[in-house]
């Protein structure tokens, strides 16, 4: 037998050079056999690829995130037992306020509830870096859903996941599915394509599905947020705690004293400065007294733990709901009950020569280092198009690098004078002259928050605003009518004056918001950041089932020069008209008016334009005005004038904190005109000069018509005027005619006689054979004395 081996052939070797390989090079690859088959198609990839660069790109910002980042903060509603019990392993029977919670190595969240009073909202929505959106999928989507996501957006969009619950309440799979797909393609519509929504199948002993409720955490712990620049820029803090520091000998003597108190919570935004000013929305401002930092009451897992969380060591920090243990003030003295403030002691899993790996990983490579390298060189290649946004960011980060490192050897008290106390840190604030209705009436179930203000924010002076009345807000906004508006941190109501800019640069004065587009405003409130986004509400005591949010708008300018006019028109009548000249009076009542007005511009009804050229000795007001031509006694001169109308000073904070219970919800604010009528039962005055008149006016009388004779005798007889005879009027009345004795004068009795005797003969020749059987018998007809006289 002759053993089999293997025979190396020769491996085909290219031709690199000469006419062969010059032929082939010069014929190429076909184009047509490597792109798309169908122009639509390719069309279709070409955008999808576009819009996911577009997505990820972002202008370049400074990363101001800390070593040490605060808790996330994210609001949900029902949902937030099952949540913590996810995470925790615990069951909270009542939740109030906010929970913080441990979900990572590097990641705490802190969860809080929104209820449906509007102003939980706006204050929730700008704080909150996600939102568990829950809609109710058998009932659809409720107002107070879309009120949420504008307010949302007016204040900076955050990151929105929608929650569909009671799905085991549709029985039927067609409609379920139904359902879902309308729920999905309408939540994208106000958020984005492509938003995210879960669905929680149903509860079973009012929890909700396990499986269910870990997705949503796997969620939760991985999303990105990206905070607005106003809430980087302010520092902020969501009040976890709350406590009364004052004398209780001061209390006892006067109960309705102002308190001093101290607020805990997480620095969040950028660095709390000792002494500075910070508001309370729904309380109003206050000055810092001391400013503290506290060991973190729900620190993260140190580097030295396990890379994964242990049931011991998955931590919460709730103390509105009496959970997390009790901390160590200097205040006063606690007793210390172990809970999230225990930790036990916690070793290294790896050990030795295993955190080597890495340098002798290279010792197992086997093939070509060549091809990774032009792989390497390949994708160098396609990032330099992004070459200047990456050096941009580079830029950023390695300013915020410095930033960082000047304070990073720094001792900690040290630190703090310098640079502040920074995002992360657990922090006791304690404040002085507190209303002592805050402490009375403090309820956890809603939002309390310590936000900084900058430097020139607790001034307050004239706003300029565009703001467009909200498509969904069934009435139409008047000037001077008092608006709650929510700017900034503050919540407030002043009195709104709306304006259009005209092409000259005059703003001119609105009586009411124009139909689908926007406009100016100006108003008396605090002053506030360029750019920065508001809302405006009507009323945050109704509970109505209209939309209740009025308007949107975004600051424009701060201008205190700033004048708004009206119209005004002069009205006067000219009493000596020459050629182009004319006297006129009536539209001033001084010669002092006069004499500001010279110069400016006349036009009558007939459209004739003029000019005010002097005033006169008399009448008073009185002046002389030259004009395009000869103006008419009867006609009315005008003059059109801009007058500047007051700003109203009216700035009032909304203090809903400060009430109790129900009332917190029930706030009520300046009321308008119309609202005290209708309270009141009361109707607008009339004023005559505004009611409609009866126009009387006199029947025309039309003149006769007249056909000259030359025309009227080329008529057709039928159309030819029948003139008929015309009848003398006697012009003296009856009751003299009666009365007046008949006297003729000798000739005028002569002339009667002959008058008579020529009707005798006349009768006689005429009517004569008529009678020749009764001859005896004579008719004469009688004329009476007046028409012998005529």
């Amino acid at each position: 037998m002759v053993e089999e081996t293997d025979v190396a052939n020769k491996p085909h070797r290219p031709r690199q050079s000469g006419r062969k390989a010059l032929k082939k090079k010069a014929k190429g690859k076909n184009p047509k056999a490597f792109t798309f088959k169908s122009a639509v198609r390719a069309g279709r990839a070409i955008r999808r690829a576009a819009d996911i660069v577009e997505k990820k790109t972002r202008i370049p910002e400074t990363d101001r995130t800390p070593l040490e980042p605060p808790p996330l903060a994210v609001v949900i509603t029902t949902l937030m037992r099952c949540l913590i019990k996810n995470y925790t392993r615990q069951s909270l029977h009542q939740v109030n306020g906010p929970v913080t919670v441990v979900t990572g190595r590097k990641r705490r969240i802190t969860l809080m509830e929104c209820n449906n009073d509007i102003n939980s909202m706006i204050d929730v929505s700008k704080v909150a870096d996600l939102v568990l959106l829950l809609i109710d999928a058998s009932f659809g989507f409720e107002m107070e859903v879309f009120e949420f996501l504008h307010i949302c957006q007016a204040h900076g969009m955050p990151k929105i996941i929608g929650v569909l619950t009671h799905l085991d309440l549709i029985k039927s799979a067609k409609r379920l599915k139904k359902t879902k797909k309308e729920l999905k393609q309408r939540f994208w519509v106000e958020i984005y394509q492509g938003a995210k929504l879960f669905n929680l199948s149903g509860m079973v002993n009012e929890q909700y599905s396990k499986n269910d409720v870990k997705n949503l955490a796997r969620f939760i712990s991985v999303v990105r947020y990206h905070p607005p620049t106003f809430r980087t820029l302010h520092p902020y803090l969501i009040m976890d705690r709350m406590e009364d520091l004052t004398d209780a000998e001061k209390i006892h003597s006067n109960q309705k004293c102002d308190r001093t108190v101290s607020c805990y919570g997480y620095v969040r935004g950028s660095n709390f400065q000792n002494h500075s000013t910070v508001h309370m929305p729904g309380v109003g401002d206050f000055r810092i007294s001391e400013i503290t930092s506290l060991p973190d009451p729900c620190p993260l897992p140190e580097k030295e733990k396990k890379r994964s969380l242990s049931d011991k060591e998955k931590l919460i920090y709730a103390p509105f709901s009496g959970v997390g243990g009790i901390m160590l003030d200097k205040d006063a003295v606690y007793i210390e009950l172990g809970g999230s403030h225990s930790h036990a002691a916690v070793g290294l899993s790896f050990r030795g020569s295993l955190f080597d790996l890495a340098a002798i990983k290279d010792n197992f490579v086997t093939g070509n280092w060549g091809l990774d390298e032009d792989a390497e060189a390949l994708l160098n290649r396609m990032e330099s198009e992004y070459k200047f946004y990456q050096e941009m960011k580079e830029t950023l980060n390695q300013q915020s690098e410095t930033n960082k490192s000047a304070f990073a050897m720094m001792n900690e008290e040290m630190r703090v004078q310098f640079e502040g106390y920074r995002p992360g840190l657990y922090v006791r604030i304690k404040l002085d002259n507190v209303p002592y209705e805050l402490v009375n009436n403090f309820d956890s179930a809603y939002p309390y928050l310590l936000c900084g203000l900058l430097p020139g924010e607790e001034n307050v002076g004239f706003v300029q605003v565009r703001i467009k009345r909200h498509r969904w807000h069934n009435r139409i906004l008047k000037s001077y009518d008092p608006l709650i508006m929510s700017l900034g941190w503050r919540r407030f109501q002043s009195l709104m004056v709306y304006m259009v800019q005209d092409h000259n640069g005059r703003n001119r004065l609105l009586k009411y918001t124009p139909e689908h587009m926007h406009c100016c405003a100006l108003f008396w409130g605090p002053l506030t950041p360029q750019n920065t986004g508001f809302i405006a509400v009507q009323s945050v005591a109704s509970t109505s089932k209209e939309f209740r949010l009025a308007a949107n708008g975004v600051v424009l300018n701060l201008d205190k020069s700033l004048t708004v006019v009206k119209k005004l028109k002069l009205i006067g009548t000219p009493y000596k008209v020459y050629t182009k000249s004319a006297f006129v009076e009536g539209m001033f009542s001084s010669t002092l008016e006069v004499a500001k007005f010279e110069g400016a511009a006349l036009r009558t009804v007939s459209g004739l334009r003029g000019q005010i050229k002097k005033a006169l000795r008399s009448p008073p007001g009185a002046f002389r005005a030259s004009f395009e031509d000869k103006i008419l006694l009867r006609d009315i001169v005008f003059l059109r004038a801009w007058y500047p109308v007051e700003i109203p000073k009216f700035y009032a904070t909304v203090t809903n904190l400060l009430y109790t219970g129900e009332e917190k919800s029930k706030w009520q604010g300046v009321r308008t005109v119309g609202q005290l009528r209708f309270e009141m039962g009361l109707k607008p005055e009339i004023k005559e000069d505004s009611l409609y008149k009866p126009i009387e006016r006199k029947p025309h009388v039309y003149a006769p018509l007249v056909i000259p004779k030359h025309l009227e005798q080329n008529l057709p007889f039928a159309q030819r005027p029948k003139y008929a005879e015309i009848v003398q009027k006697s012009v003296i009345p009856k009751i003299i005619k009666k009365h007046t004795a008949v006297v003729l004068e000798p000739h005028e009795s002569k002339v009667c006689i002959t008058q008579l005797s020529a009707e005798r003969r006349r009768s006689v020749i005429v009517l004569g054979p008529l009678f020749k059987r009764r001859p005896s018998f004579c008719i004469i007809p009688l004329i009476s004395l007046r028409q012998c006289i005529s």
